[in-house]
């Protein structure tokens, strides 16, 4: 890692062997409280609520990162020429080639203040009894989060109507410096309508509907997440990536009713079968468009996005091709120096739809052994879901969505025999 003043990389040679040298300060402040009620107001109304701080621990993948600073990867390539011929007596060919410039290493180094993510939950939700086992609940939760992980780059220079050149950095000793880093912060808030029916006349069902809306600054430092103006991190809180706008989620466990008073092998094969269903419907998730190449000219491409000069027109799932339908009125090329004004993650993907389906009995065998026959179909309606669209604009892709999401893009039928004992 680098030192505090970003300088040069810590610790030195001689105690890189050290297997106990500390990358991040300790933490000793985990105070955690918890706090609810439940309050019955009638026979068939109650009332519960809740406050908690939870803390998450950083992740330690980030940290294998740090394998690529020098002296661990760094790499040089030299070509041989008549007049620099390479030989293992001389395998760079001559002189100050084989240094490269200080300002075009890059490195990587940690914030050694990298205390857990923490969270702030609260929760408010009222239930009532309905019919014959059945009941009704209305929630609402919310939190905000502190000192979730991102990246972002310290030694960017600032943005500047010429093109990039290592000598813009600000720090000279090095050239892209990849902070990794815990301030980044989220804040979400989601209602939800669950209707449960415990076993009743053969049927169990539980249906539920969320709204809810997450907001952050970018995704994890092991996603790559990083904003687009390392010295205004504010530009990118907008939709996450993980924000479901809308949600139903249903299943259903119905004992068919069929030929119960049946004898025999009418009743041997036909009765007594299940019927199973898991529903799944939401909207899409949101992502971001971005710019090719570095307008900013701060040396970071594929994370600076477009001028906001009109409302885009998303049409992305009922059209796949070109489904930002006037992206050339709303959107344009930011002007050298300068970053575009569009919100990160504005836009939102195709929705989600999927019906999975089950039948199931069981035969008995003896006193001892059941035999389980089932026979399932996912994706039931062979109903596609869609991935992204492309998402660069000014590029031949962009709104243009060729691939499937979800677990099943296809319909699947499978057939199952399970011996229980």
């Amino acid at each position: 890692i680098l030192n505090a003043t970003q300088t040069a990389l810590i610790p030195a040679a001689a105690e890189i062997p050290d297997p106990y040298y500390p990358l991040t300060d300790p933490w000793h402040r985990g105070w955690a409280p918890r706090v609810g009620f439940a309050y019955r107001v009638t026979h068939a109304w109650v009332v519960r609520g809740g406050f908690g701080i939870f803390f998450n621990p950083n992740q330690t993948n980030s940290y294998t990162l740090l394998d690529t600073n020098p002296p661990m990867s760094a790499a040089a390539i030299f070509n041989s020429s008549p007049s620099a011929q390479l030989s293992f007596a001389n395998p760079s060919g001559g002189g100050s080639a084989a240094t490269p410039a200080a300002n075009t290493v890059t490195a990587v180094t940690l914030n050694p203040y990298m205390p857990p993510a923490s969270m702030n939950q609260w929760s408010l939700d009222v239930e009532r009894t309905l019919w014959s086992n059945a009941g009704l609940d209305v929630q609402y939760i919310g939190s905000h989060t502190d000192h979730l992980d991102t990246s972002w780059y310290s030694n960017e220079p600032t943005p500047s109507a010429t093109p990039f050149v290592a000598a813009d950095r600000p720090n000279q000793n090095f050239g892209t410096i990849r902070d990794l880093d815990d301030m980044a912060w989220s804040n979400y808030d989601a209602l939800n309508v669950i209707l449960t029916q415990r076993l009743h006349s053969g049927l169990i069902m539980s249906m539920s509907y969320t709204w809810s809306h997450d907001l952050d600054i970018s995704e994890d430092s092991n996603d790559g997440g990083s904003p687009m103006d390392s010295r205004d991190w504010a530009l990118d809180y907008g939709n996450s990536v993980l924000s479901v706008p809308q949600r139903f989620a249903g299943s259903i466990v119905y004992q068919l009713p069929f030929l119960k008073g049946s004898t025999g092998l009418v009743r041997t094969v036909l009765a007594g079968w299940n019927a199973d269903s898991i529903i799944a419907i939401q909207a899409g998730t949101p992502f971001n468009v971005v710019v090719s190449g570095d307008p900013a000219n701060t040396s970071r491409s594929g994370v600076q996005r477009p001028e906001l000069i009109g409302t885009p027109d998303n049409q992305c799932g009922p059209k796949l091709v070109s489904c930002i339908t006037n992206a050339e009125e709303a959107l344009a090329q930011p002007a050298a120096g300068t970053f575009g004004d569009m919100a990160r993650d504005m836009l939102s993907g195709p929705g989600l739809w999927d019906v999975d389906f089950a039948l199931d009995k069981n035969f008995r065998i003896g006193e001892r052994f059941n035999f389980q026959l089932r026979g399932e179909a996912f994706n039931v309606f062979n109903h596609p879901s869609f991935g992204e669209p492309g998402a660069t604009f000014g590029s031949s892709t962009f709104g243009d969505i060729t691939s499937l999401a979800g677990s099943n893009p296809t319909r699947v039928f499978q057939i199952m025999g399970r011996l229980m004992f």
